[in-house]
């Protein structure tokens, strides 16, 4: 048998131990009972000659009950040799054999048989040497599934991983990639195998990321970090990376593709940064806050809309807290259901300011939305100061305009009885002389018609189109005229005039303006009982359509007269009222509360503006504005201050049987021949047949069915030359300035008395 080993030399262990075991010393088998191995001897008919304790203790019997006996009865149980046993083998062959056994009871051994020769090199026998591996095959099973699970992992895993390790000369070489990673790069990561990171991966080279790895893979450290790689300011791909120790200077790398979420936070971060440079040119509040209502963004705008600072609002501003108190809890409620979705549009509030100072404001607010969940609101404040009082204007103009329609129907019914009561009464003053004792009582008569007449003359102010005879006027020397007269009957009061040269031409309604000029005149003048200054400044202007707007009017060139006391002044709710019709703070007797309510509606009249400012203890300024007018000034004719009589045919028209009544009483007393008519069509019908002789034409203005400008123009088609008086208590709608554009002679207003009647009707029969 070749190449036996010799095992009876000298110095061979085994060899030794056989002729012990032969020799019956028991020193050494003594020994061999202490070692976990299980040693076994056999004979050459392969009985057990010797078996240590822990052989022997592996079947659960003693060393002496294993002498004589086969493997396979004590271990396998059997009756028969083991199919590949390697005892028979070491028989069979003279050499050593190794094998893994596994016991009937599931426990796994691992054998090394050696052949046993004698002093002849015949083979005597053999020794086992086992070794019980269960344990560690259950250990070794239980890794290898756990590698196989572990490469599962690595292989399914959707992010990619890349492997390290780390050489003893510091190279960090690339071990391997599952297949994510080529997906994720788009390249096979095999054929990086084998290279250093930075043969590998050259856009590594250079940066902090080797020497990081490096760290993780001799220190154990753990590293996360995002990579971002751009081409032309452009995100090119962007990757989540996390780095961690798999082994001793062995590492992996989880990385995730973020490019899409990298572009969308880069595309929110410009769309943010467009929102914040749009916010900050808006000339109104912008703001944000969360869920609690804790302002988390405002714009310029909101530290000088609210006074508040940047310190403020480091601090923490709730949102709330710029509101009044009695308007937070609504906007708490609304805040609440516009997160839960609800679209609830344009709330108004007011607003308050860090100094306590309020303001009219209008919000409007949408959810902030973070993963699809409300986190809070964005809105804007809008001051709407200017709107609440354009509002305030507005109403005051229909308002204006519905109590002027009113007032316009009793002035035009009082004017008429009043103009009964005036004719009579100078019919009367005619006929008698200082002597007679209802002399005075006439007069007395007259004055309280004048009295009355001043009544209505402001319930006029109040009707809408309420102007008669409007002409070209220069109203600087309106002005100075109308103060002049007020200065000489209030001394008290120092007038300071500021009068622009080249002021524009304005066609107004002097009388009226007048009027208009008296009643703030004296409404300064009761608001400096001590006495006073009052400063009168004209000037050109040109309005634009914004502040023209809330007047209807229209934009343009206009002249501004600026009326300032330094009165008591108003407070805010007075301010409010002021143009109110029978709205007065003075005493009864001072006053019946129209004079600046007839203001109002004069101007208004002629297509105007005027307002008022004033604080307490600060005076009062009205404004009035005119449009402007490029027609030429012409001068006022002057009238004979007598009774002037006459001898021509005039018809006079009037729907009233009053004023047909006193009216032929008065022109027949001063010598006319007088035909009557009480109706439009009346009068066409006796013009007709009496049109050669009628000379003047006396006609009211306010007439049902066919009224006044109607007539006219009828009359003015019998006879183009034919003079016309036009005479009314109330002119609705600018009708009287109308008709007089068109032509006709004068106008005369009721009540009138005998001295005015005969002026106008002598001054237009003479041409």
């Amino acid at each position: 048998m070749a190449n036996k080993p010799d095992y009876h030399k000298s110095g061979n262990k085994i060899g030794s131990f056989v002729s012990l075991l032969k020799e019956g010393k028991q020193k050494y088998p003594t020994i061999l009972d202490c070692l976990s191995e299980q040693l076994v001897y056999y004979d050459s008919d392969m009985t057990i000659a010797w078996a240590n304790r822990a052989a022997a203790e592996s079947c659960g019997r003693s060393p002496e009950e294993f002498i004589g006996k086969y493997c396979y009865e004590m271990w396998h149980g059997r009756s028969e040799i083991c199919d590949r046993c390697p005892v028979v083998k070491v028989f069979e062959t003279g050499q050593a054999q190794k094998a893994e056994l596994i016991l009937p009871d599931a426990r796994v051994l691992s054998v090394s048989c050696y052949p046993v020769y004698d002093e002849s090199d015949s083979l005597s026998g053999v020794i086992e040497v086992a070794v019980d591996v269960t344990a560690g095959k259950k250990i070794e099973a239980a890794l290898q599934k756990s590698e196989e699970k572990f490469r599962n992992v690595i292989e399914s895993s959707p992010m990619g991983i890349h492997m390290y390790r780390l050489e003893p000369d510091g190279r960090l070489i690339f071990t391997g990639a599952n297949p994510s990673a080529d997906a994720i790069l788009g390249v096979e990561n095999k054929q990086f195998i084998g290279k250093t990171i930075e043969d590998a991966f050259p856009p590594l080279a250079g940066t902090e990321v080797p020497e990081r790895y490096r760290r993780v893979c001799a220190y154990g450290e753990t590293w996360q970090t995002e990579q971002i790689d751009y081409e032309d300011d452009q995100i090119k791909g962007a990757f989540e990376v996390y780095a961690f120790q798999t082994a001793p200077d062995n590492m992996a790398t989880l990385f995730l593709d973020i490019t899409e979420r990298k572009r969308a936070e880069e595309a929110l971060q410009v769309s943010e940064k467009r929102f914040r440079d749009l916010a900050e040119l808006l000339p109104q509040t912008v703001y944000e806050m969360d869920a609690q209502g804790r302002l988390t963004f405002v714009n310029r705008r909101a530290f000088e809309q609210f006074l508040y600072s940047q310190d403020d609002f480091a601090r923490g501003l709730s949102a709330f807290d710029m509101l009044v108190a009695e308007d937070r809890f609504r906007a708490m409620d609304r805040t609440q259901r516009i997160m839960r979705g609800e679209q609830i549009g344009l709330s108004e509030y007011t607003a308050l300011r860090k100094d306590g100072s309020t303001f009219p404001a209008m919000m409007h607010s949408a959810v902030i939305y973070r993963d699809g969940n409300p986190v809070g609101l964005r809105g804007i404040i809008i001051d709407i100061s200017e709107k609440k009082r354009l509002e305030v204007q507005l109403q005051q103009a229909q308002k204006m305009e519905s109590l002027g329609t009113l007032a316009g129907g009793i002035a035009h019914d009082f004017n008429n009885l009043l103009m009964g009561i005036q004719g009579r009464a100078s019919l009367v003053l005619a006929d008698i002389n200082a002597m007679h004792p209802h002399f005075e009582d006439l007069k007395e008569i007259q004055k309280y018609v004048r009295r009355a007449t001043q009544l209505t003359t402001q319930l006029l102010g109040l009707a809408r189109g309420g102007k008669y005879e409007v002409k070209p006027t220069d109203l600087n020397d309106l002005l100075r005229t109308s103060s002049q007269m007020f200065a000489r009957t209030k001394k008290e009061i120092t007038i300071h005039r500021k009068f622009q040269k080249g002021l524009w031409t304005v066609v107004v309604d002097r009388s009226q303006l007048d009027q208009v000029f008296l009643n703030i005149y004296v409404n300064a003048w009761q608001a400096m009982p001590g006495g006073g200054n009052l400063y009168l400044q004209t000037e050109n202007v040109i309005l634009n359509k914004d502040y023209v707007k809330p007047y209807r009017i229209e934009p343009g060139k206009y002249v501004k007269v600026s009326i300032t006391d330094t009165g008591i002044g108003m407070n805010k709710n007075t301010l409010k009222r002021v143009f109110d019709p029978f709205f007065t703070t003075k005493e009864k007797e001072r006053g019946t509360g129209l004079g600046l309510a007839a203001a109002y509606g004069i101007i208004s009249n002629h297509n105007g503006i005027i307002t008022a400012y004033s604080e307490k203890g600060h005076g009062a300024a009205f404004s009035i504005y005119l449009p402007a007018s490029e027609q030429a000034i012409v001068d006022e004719p002057e009238f004979e201050t007598n009774i002037v009589q006459g001898d021509e045919t005039i018809l006079l028209v009037d729907d009233e049987q009053i004023i047909l009544d006193v009216g032929r009483q008065m022109l027949e007393k001063m010598g006319y021949t007088v035909l009557t008519a009480d109706s439009g069509a009346a009068a066409i019908n006796v013009f007709k047949r009496k049109k050669d002789s009628i000379k003047l034409v006396i006609l009211d203005m306010i007439m049902p069915n066919m009224n006044g400008g109607e007539t006219y123009d009828r009359l003015m088609q019998i006879n183009p030359g034919l003079k016309v008086l036009l005479s009314s208590g109330y002119s609705l709608n600018g009708q009287a300035s109308d008709i007089i554009n068109r032509g006709c002679n004068g106008f005369i207003q009721k009540p009138f008395d005998l001295m005015d009647l005969s002026q106008k009707t002598r001054f237009i029969l003479d041409g």
